[in-house]
């Protein structure tokens, strides 16, 4: 077994050993991250290098998978992975494989990687699993970004939901754009809950084209030209579903940032640590907050950073169409909305602006479309009060 990993589990004063396992199969396997829900049993997250290469059509390595798993075979050359336990470490209850379809494995220019995954557990024992995908192909359902952005075999970040038996993706998204949002170097992203069951993400980006929302606290990617591949952390927010965007902000100086963990407190304040670097600019160093316990990085030197902040609540509206629109054919676009706040909103309205150069068609569910006046080209809702 080559680069398979032990599973142990031990008493509470951690003087015995009460169960412990391999997992892994003929390739290399990285196990990144470990949860165990209400009944006992134990999941596991990781990514491995079985892969499947379309361009020869050979299959190389291989990885433990249950039937009935929502991916059982290899399909491209990096995987991730979820496998559930029983509570004793003796039985593999069920395994699963998240692949892409890839081809020219191994080389510079290959796709069909998924890698650095991180797993959370709700409430219901249904786990959530973050990563890096260099492609499309993730079965995207529900998710605030269905599509994969990113150019140059660049890597974008993650969000997927399976069912407790890890026979079906319930809900997935992709989070980045056009440019590089992941380097092998970045560390992997970092997954929290809300009391809400709202879903938190952290991760490390070169990129200034992540998703933000208005009240970004930071909606500016601080590289500073000076400084090549600087990088922020990027953090997010997103509904249970992963259909709605709720926040989005940068967080960093105008140097090489890094994001290493990520806590949510009961009153759903995110906690963010990691590690920053002097600048040789005290102006372009990372943020700190007067009275905090140092606020200044040393000259030349690494520091730790620890972060709160206070997620707003809101309300989010997202457009869904598509992002290439071809002169003379119709294109469809959905709107969705959710109140994000803890009361009822009062008197909603929803503006949408259509660009000029298209023409509008129709409007279902009450929509209002002005097409000459001060608001021309504009569409509303009237919402009346939305429940939280």
């Amino acid at each position: 077994m080559f680069g398979a990993y032990l599973v142990a589990k031990f008493s509470n004063d951690l003087s015995s050993l009460l169960g412990a396992t391999f997992l892994g199969g003929e390739a290399d396997d990285a196990a990144h991250s470990i949860s165990v829900d209400g009944q006992g049993r134990v999941f596991v997250a990781g990514d491995t290098s079985a892969s499947y290469n379309n361009t020869d059509g050979a299959t190389y390595g291989s990885f433990p998978t249950t039937t009935g798993a929502f991916q059982e075979n290899l399909s491209g050359c990096h995987h991730a992975f979820v496998s559930r336990f029983d509570s004793n470490l003796s039985s593999l209850q069920a395994s699963s494989l998240v692949g892409l379809p890839g081809y020219n494995c191994g080389y510079s220019n290959g796709r069909g990687y998924v890698v650095g995954v991180d797993l959370l557990l709700d409430g219901t024992g249904r786990p959530y699993l973050a990563g890096w995908a260099n492609s499309s192909g993730l079965p995207v359902r529900g998710g605030f970004q269905a599509i994969y952005k990113s150019s140059l075999n660049y890597y974008d970040l993650f969000v997927l939901r399976l069912d407790a038996n890890l026979s079906d993706v319930q809900a997935v998204t992709y989070l980045g754009d056009t440019g590089s949002s992941w380097d092998s170097d970045y560390p992997s992203p970092d997954l929290a809950l809300d009391p809400e069951g709202n879903v938190f993400i952290t991760a490390t980006v070169g990129s200034g084209s992540m998703p933000l929302s208005v009240d970004a606290y930071n909606p500016i990617f601080n590289q500073d030209t000076y400084l090549y591949a600087a990088t922020d952390a990027y953090i997010a927010k997103l509904t249970p579903g992963l259909d709605h965007l709720l926040y989005g902000t940068f967080l960093g100086g105008k140097g090489y940032d890094t994001v290493l963990g990520l806590a949510v407190d009961p009153n759903g304040q995110m906690l963010v640590t990691g590690q920053t670097r002097d600048t040789g600019d005290p102006a372009g160093n990372f943020p700190t907050t007067a009275g905090a316990f140092d606020t200044h990085v040393g000259e030349g030197r690494e520091d730790v950073f620890v972060s709160k902040l206070d997620i707003p609540e809101n309300l989010v509206v997202s457009v869904k169409g598509p992002t290439i629109m071809i002169p003379g054919e119709r294109a469809d676009f959905i709107l969705t909305y959710k109140n994000a706040l803890k009361t009822t909103a009062r008197n909603v309205v929803i503006v949408a602006d259509l660009p000029k150069e298209l023409a509008f068609v129709t409007t279902g569910n009450g929509g209002t479309f002005n097409t000459t006046g001060r608001c021309d080209n504009q569409m509303y809702w009237l919402m009346g009060d939305l429940a939280p």
